[in-house]
C-alpha cells in the first residue's frame, strides 16, 4: 500500500514526458531525441528519489506508531543523510559524464568516446 503513491507519481511523470516530447517534437527530430533522453534519465533519478522518500516515510511512520520518537528522529536524520549522499554521487556522475550523456542523443551508432 505504501508503494501506491510512488507508482501514481511515476505514471504522472510519464504523462508529463509524453506531453513534453509531443510539443518539443515540433522543433525537429534532434529536439525530440534530446527531450526523450533527458526524460529517461530524469525518470531514473525520480524513481530513486521517490523510492527513498517512501522508504523514509515508512520507517518514520513505523517508529512514530511505536511511540518511539527518538528512533523516529534518528530514522529521519538517516534518510536526510542518505538523500544527501545520493545527491552528491548523482551530481558528480552528472558533471563528469555530461558530454557523454548528451552524446547519446546522436543518431550515430558508433561507440562513444569516454
Amino acid at each position: 500500500m505504501l508503494a501506491i503513491p510512488m507508482i501514481l507519481e511515476m505514471c504522472m511523470e510519464s504523462v508529463f514526458a509524453v506531453v513534453d516530447i509531443f510539443f518539443v517534437g515540433r522543433l525537429g527530430k534532434d529536439a525530440a531525441a534530446t527531450v526523450g533522453l533527458t526524460e529517461s534519465f530524469l525518470t531514473i533519478i525520480y524513481s530513486i528519489a521517490i523510492g527513498l522518500s517512501m522508504a523514509a516515510t515508512a520507517m518514520v511512520a513505523r517508529r512514530v506508531g511505536e511511540k518511539d520518537t527518538e528512533e523516529a528522529s534518528k530514522s529521519a536524520m538517516q534518510a536526510v543523510i542518505l538523500a544527501f549522499v545520493v545527491t552528491i554521487i548523482l551530481s558528480i556522475v552528472g558533471v563528469i559524464f555530461a558530454r557523454q550523456i548528451l552524446q547519446l542523443t546522436t543518431y550515430n551508432l558508433e561507440p562513444l568516446t569516454w
